[in-house]
């Protein structure tokens, strides 16, 4: 499965606008966002495959959000962009389930390479629900067939 739906979370307007423009532009549905209260009201009211985000909001750090999605059962894949340089933020981010960190400015080139690993990574994530849902369904455990190796 894809990313369809996406999650821009920017207090910049101008960065917010031209992020939503060009992912809306290459098909995506785009929700955007300058606070993390807007992002969580968001993410309760559907569910979203990606979120790009800024590290430090008005209202918090994203740090906050990695924290609570871990805590779901179907959390999108996080991603996390900043303008600082510090190492200490990004290991931070990483350690708490962001799936990438982008240094300000960011290219499209990039984000468009990180949204195919993240779509690999969602369509991964289904195949294996999907698989544990059905194993043991149809078979008791048992192994079939006969052979040397196996006796």
């Amino acid at each position: 499965m894809s990313i369809e739906k996406i999650v821009v979370v920017e207090d910049h307007e101008s960065l917010n606008h031209q992020l939503s423009y060009y992912l809306r532009d290459k098909k995506y549905t785009v929700a955007s966002t300058t606070t993390l209260a807007e992002t969580r009201k968001y993410l309760a009211q559907d569910s979203f495959d990606f979120v790009l985000a800024d590290l430090r909001l008005p209202d918090g750090t994203c740090l906050e959000l990695l924290k609570e999605l871990q805590e779901r059962p179907q959390r999108p894949v996080v991603v996390i962009m900043t303008g600082e340089q510090a190492v200490e933020p990004a290991v931070e981010c990483m350690r708490h389930g962001a799936f990438h960190y982008f240094v300000k400015p960011l290219s499209f080139d990039e984000l468009e390479a990180v949204l195919a690993r993240a779509g690999e990574l969602n369509h991964l994530r289904h195949v294996t629900k999907y698989y544990s849902k059905h194993i043991g369904d149809d078979q008791d455990g048992e192994i079939l067939g006969r052979s040397p190796a196996i006796e």
